[in-house]
């Protein structure tokens, strides 16, 4: 064999295995959008986010007392305390977008108070809200309402309430 032969040898098994190696990346092409797409999407979220703003916001009504801020970390807590879930809404709109994580834990006070809404009307003001947070965030968390006190009435319309978001 002389060196062009050999050289014409080391060319072909290279360009075999420069094959090879795109056909195995190129095996799953649904894996590759699906990772570009969350490259993009992360990316898009990042643009958005602010000098010094946190990533994740923790918006609550009076319940936020059984939050321990000191174990959050990265995270902007608001305390709305008595407001309801229209209030709350419309809080969320100032909010700037390119948050990772915007959790909302409200709803209680649309429940009791003077003049508590139907569970039906409770959820549906949540829809609304969680439009408007899913614009300002990439992840929305709603946390139920925990369990109050004041009557079997109330603790009733808590319970329907609840299970009306886990069908949402």
């Amino acid at each position: 064999m002389d060196a062009a032969e050999i050289l014409r040898i080391e060319e072909a098994n290279r360009q075999r295995t420069e094959s090879e190696k795109v056909e195995k990346e190129n095996d799953d092409p649904r894996k590759m959008i699906k990772d570009d797409r969350q490259r993009v999407d992360d990316l898009t979220w990042q643009s958005f986010r602010k000098r010094g703003q946190k990533s994740t916001v923790l918006i609550a009504d009076g319940q936020r007392r059984h939050v321990c801020d000191s174990k959050l970390i990265d995270t902007d807590v608001r305390c709305k305390r008595g407001k309801k879930i229209a209030d709350v809404a419309r809080d969320i709109t100032d909010l700037n977008r390119g948050h990772d994580q915007l959790t909302v834990m409200i709803g209680g006070n649309d429940c009791t108070g003077n003049e508590p809404s139907t569970a039906e009307s409770v959820v549906e003001k949540y829809s609304g809200l969680i439009d408007t947070a899913k614009e300002k965030a990439r992840n929305v968390t709603l946390v139920s309402i925990p369990p109050q006190i004041p009557s079997q009435e109330v603790r009733e319309r808590i319970v329907a309430v609840n299970a009306g978001l886990s069908t949402k």
